[in-house]
């Protein structure tokens, strides 16, 4: 008696969870079907993904260049645009050849990007790394120094990114 009983509680258990999961097919209101309706935005597509990379590339390329010490060599403008400016911590704004060479022997280090942003045509990045003073980059006691830089980019007729504006500030 007692089996036949627990099979049909089993059953009617199990009925009653499958009825239950199905769904009604009674029509989605207009809400439901937005809230359901996956759209796609600019940062969640595969097709940034080259973009991002060739910044990524740009930005750690112009911090070599741009740090004497390294020995790399290269030309300002292809990274940079004509009219572009480097504002230092002091606050005077250089243009990149003036900014390089006033920098001296200076040694860059855990270089990262903290925040990329793109738009179409623009771009926005916000790194981080840590810098060692020209006078100390000998010594292993020397004290670091955080500092953030913030560049503004712009993609030209030829897809090529470029460096607008650059702005270093200490933390």
């Amino acid at each position: 008696m007692k089996i036949p009983f627990l099979t049909l509680v089993f059953g009617l258990g199990f009925a009653a969870s499958v009825v239950a999961q199905q769904t009604t097919s009674a029509p989605a209101t207009e809400e439901t079907k937005r809230r359901l309706r996956r759209t796609e935005t600019r940062t969640t597509t595969t097709k940034l993904y080259p973009e991002r990379d060739s910044i990524l590339v740009l930005l750690k390329n112009r911090m070599a260049v741009l740090n004497s010490d390294a020995g790399a060599s290269g030309n300002l403008s292809s990274w940079f645009t004509e009219d572009a400016k480097i504002t230092g911590a002091d606050g005077s704004a250089k243009t990149p050849a003036d900014y390089q060479s006033s920098r001296g022997k200076t040694t860059y280090r855990n270089y990262r990007v903290r925040k990329l942003e793109i738009n179409e045509d623009t771009a926005q990045s916000i790194e981080e790394y840590t810098e060692l003073p020209s006078d100390a980059s000998g010594s292993t006691g020397a004290v670091l120094k955080a500092v953030s830089a913030t560049s503004k980019l712009r993609k030209e007729a030829g897809g090529r990114w470029r460096i607008t504006e650059m702005r270093i500030t200490s933390k």
